[in-house]
Parts: C-alpha cells; structure tokens; sequence
C-alpha cells in the first residue's frame, strides 16, 4: 500500500529535510550498490543509519522494530514511496509529542 502524505501528519513537513540531507551524500553508497536507481538512496544501509542516528538521541527508539518494518515494504517501492515509509515509521517508532519528536530529529544530524 503507498504511503501518503495525509496519512503521517505534520512529520511530512520536516521530514523530508532529514531524508534529503540523506540525498545529498549518498553518492558513495550508490557507488556501493549494483543498482543505479536512484529509489537506491533509501536502502537498507540508510534505513540502519537512521536507526543507529535516532537510538543515539533516544534511548527508547525501538531500533530493530524500525528497521524491520521497513525492510519488510522497502523492496516493492519506489523512491518517493521508500521516503515516505520511513517517514511513517519514524512517525510510529517516536514520542508523540511533534514538538519533541522533530527535536530528537534535528539532534541526529
């Protein structure tokens, strides 16, 4: 099933500049994969990055939880789709406080 922007709320507004920062530097992992396609940059590795990211500024961040609910739809997606999982499951796995949620984000990079 897609994700939509209506479905994960204000995170959509400020969570997209997380991910893209992610865009911007990911050249190197390309470089890494055999796949040149660009629905590449959210990977698995980017996926793990996160999570490593997040735990580090939240202690309660279910990690493995995270990570495995996304890899579980992140084969079957495409790029816009793969950005707006992980928004979603960020949306799921952190406090529902938005102010305190995009605090804890922008503390991860």
């Amino acid at each position: 099933m897609p994700y939509h922007h209506s479905n994960i709320g204000r995170y959509a507004a400020h969570l997209p500049e997380f991910l893209a920062q992610y865009a911007s530097g990911y050249g190197k992992l390309m470089e890494k994969t055999t796949s040149k396609s660009l629905k590449n940059l959210y990977n698995q590795a980017v996926v793990e990055d996160i999570a490593v990211r997040v735990t580090a500024t939240y202690s309660s961040f279910r990690h493995n939880a995270f990570v495995a609910d996304i890899l579980r739809e992140l084969p079957a997606l495409e790029l816009k789709d793969r950005a707006s999982c992980i928004t979603a499951a960020l949306r799921k796995y952190l406090p529902d406080d938005y102010e305190k949620a995009v605090a804890l984000l922008r503390l991860c990079w």
